[in-house]
């Protein structure tokens, strides 16, 4: 670092970006080696009619089997035409993809409400089970822009020193975003994989909070009083308790191996882990587009030549960003609307310019 000493801080979060680039390096090793799940291709949801088939991906162990969208789902067996045991949870379906495993065979009892009641039982039989997918062109393109986060987020530490203003916070922001666009659960939920998932959604929650900080801050801590320190803590509460809520849903059976009272505690149901997963999203979404006009206030507001100079990259690098993802992808799925892939490849490809606007400036 140019003419400064590392200060407690910054070892702290060196020491921390050092651990968790060894998980992330781990689960890229894992995603490499292809240890990812068996699955059908189907994307189940639990509904008020029952497991329907959300959605079938083509070419698919599913798909090669005639099932449809809307189908549901009755029973599995592993024997042809044997009755099998009713399903009553689309996650359980994976328990019978893991014990057929890659290239194996499973046997479904469906209905097809579109059908006559005659007619609308049928036997599905998937064979050669394929794999998670963890190699999508989205999903590389979703790590790549963690990476991005973590070299500009470091590249400013190092280049401007530990105690620069503002430089801890962004490179902290930066390994945030890493976390929660790099790692990704091979399917599992086991051992590490079960800690990826977990990192990956508290880094996802921290993250709002850590952005709407620092767009408050940045450039010149105008929009905060000094003596009023509370209110900057306060925008991290909301992200505490849902981060309190995502280690009962994901740690609670390990936590439960050293804590035994925890064991008469009901796990999470479908529907809690659904509603968790969109409070949590609507929480980013509410978060980074506070953020944009934030940055766009600060903006207007300025008298500074400097000031605005050095905020304008960040403007237009959040606002192209921020716009197409909420318009295009964001309301969609909290208002749970299905939206098309090339949408959501549409929304997601701009993001990049957030860490490349606020490292140039």
């Amino acid at each position: 670092m140019e003419g400064s000493v590392l200060t407690t801080k910054t070892w702290l979060l060196l020491i921390g970006a050092v651990l968790l680039i060894s998980a992330g390096v781990l689960n890229f090793r894992q995603r490499a080696r292809h240890e990812t799940p068996a699955w059908d291709g189907i994307e189940w949801a639990d509904t008020e009619q029952g497991i329907v088939a959300n959605k079938i991906e083509r070419g698919s162990a599913g798909d090669k089997a005639w099932l449809l969208e809307g189908d549901r789902l009755i029973a599995i067996s592993f024997v042809e035409e044997e009755k099998g045991k009713p399903i009553v949870r689309a996650r359980d379906v994976q328990m019978y993809l893991e014990v057929a495993g890659p290239g194996g065979k499973l046997h479904y009892l469906m209905e097809r409400p579109s059908f006559p009641e005659a007619t609308r039982f049928y036997y599905a039989d998937l064979t050669e089970l394929g794999t998670i997918h963890r190699w999508t062109p989205r999903t590389i393109y979703i790590n790549l822009i963690g990476v991005v986060y973590l070299l500009v987020g470091f590249f400013v530490l190092f280049k401007q020193g530990g105690r620069a203003p503002f430089v801890l916070h962004f490179a902290t922001l930066g390994l945030t975003a890493f976390v929660f666009h790099f790692f990704t659960p091979v399917g599992h939920y086991r051992d590490l994989d079960l800690a990826i998932a977990f990192l990956k959604n508290t880094a996802f929650i921290l993250f709002a909070p850590l952005f709407l900080h620092f767009c408050l801050l940045y450039p010149t801590k105008q929009q905060l009083f000094p003596t009023k320190r509370w209110k900057a803590i306060a925008l991290y509460v909301p992200a505490l308790f849902l981060v309190l809520i995502g280690v009962f849903i994901f740690l609670r059976d390990e936590l439960a191996k050293v804590l035994p009272p925890l064991k008469t505690i009901p796990g999470a149901s479908e529907s809690f882990i659904g509603t968790f997963y969109k409070v949590s999203f609507f929480h980013f979404l509410l978060a980074i587009v506070a953020s944009a006009v934030l940055l766009v206030r600060t903006f207007v507001s300025s008298r500074s030549t400097v000031v605005r100079q050095q905020v304008k990259w960040v403007v237009w690098g959040t606002l192209l960003a921020v716009t197409p993802f909420t318009l295009l992808y964001g309301i969609g799925f909290l208002l749970g609307a299905q939206t098309d892939r090339w949408l959501t490849d549409a929304a997601v490809l701009p993001l990049v310019l957030i860490p490349f606007a606020f490292g140039y400036s």
